[in-house]
């Protein structure tokens, strides 16, 4: 785990909601995992004073850089979003437990911002030769990022949008329900990131003998296990840091 300054190369707008910021980290680089993230902060003292939680986006580790994604929605994503290349950030990472790497067929499937940490995902898969599909939703085709990259490492990319501007019209969870049914069971991995409702419309095909993993999207003071501020509940009736335990988790494992 990694410490430390780390210098910004890129920052730029992909979408009028999302942006990409490129930072040199070799150590978080060599090291990380998809599915695991990072928490940044900018130079600044106390305001705001803890660090933000960002999925690893992108990982090129010959560089020795590292790609995060972000919406801009509050004070801390406001003053990062300020910051210029050049400029640093303080890093804590990599953090977490990330996705298995499991034999056979995968099924990326993300919606909004979860999109980011399968695109790491889907750059390992092709490395390790596996059958990539990815079913990818947004609000709007403009909020669709890292398509290109996506059909670079998959045999398949699929897309929906809440207002149809761009492949089906509906959301991501329609994409994997018409995806899945019909087909032989068990079938490919899923591995699922995005917001709540996805995630257990996702999970719902466990039960139908399929392996779901699923990415937790949740408020990280701490990034440690430390502050227990971002427990998910699980079926036995306890609960795991989402930090430390996750952020992917096994869909029969918690309760979403």
């Amino acid at each position: 785990m990694y410490l430390g300054p780390a210098r910004i190369l890129q920052h730029t707008g992909l979408t009028p909601a999302v942006r990409e910021m490129v930072l040199e980290a070799p150590q978080v680089a060599t090291a990380a995992a998809p599915g695991q993230f990072v928490h940044l902060a900018g130079d600044w003292e106390r305001d705001p004073l803890l660090r933000r939680p960002f999925s690893l986006g992108r990982v090129d580790r010959q560089a020795g850089t590292i790609n995060v994604f972000f919406r801009v929605v509050g004070r801390g994503t406001r003053r990062l979003a300020a910051l210029n290349p050049g400029q640093t950030v303080n890093l804590l990472g990599p953090l977490g437990r990330g996705f298995s790497l499991p034999a056979g067929e995968w099924l990326l499937a993300g919606g909004g911002l979860g999109i980011a940490p399968l695109l790491f995902l889907a750059e390992e898969g092709r490395r390790l030769n596996r059958p990539l599909t990815a079913l990818l939703g947004a609000r709007t085709g403009a909020e669709l990022f890292g398509l290109s990259a996506f059909q670079e490492a998959c045999g398949a990319v699929r897309t929906a949008t809440d207002d149809g501007s761009a492949g089906r019209h509906g959301t991501v969870a329609d994409l994997l329900d018409a995806h899945l049914e019909g087909r032989d069971l068990p079938g490919p991995t899923v591995f699922a990131c995005g917001p709540k409702p996805f995630l257990r419309r996702a999970a719902g095909w466990s039960s139908r003998g399929l392996r779901v993993e699923v990415s937790l999207e949740e408020n990280m003071a701490c990034g440690l296990g430390a502050c227990r501020g971002c427990v998910v509940a699980t079926p036995g009736g306890g609960y795991e840091n989402v930090c430390t335990s996750g952020p992917v988790f096994p869909a029969t494992e918690v309760s979403i």
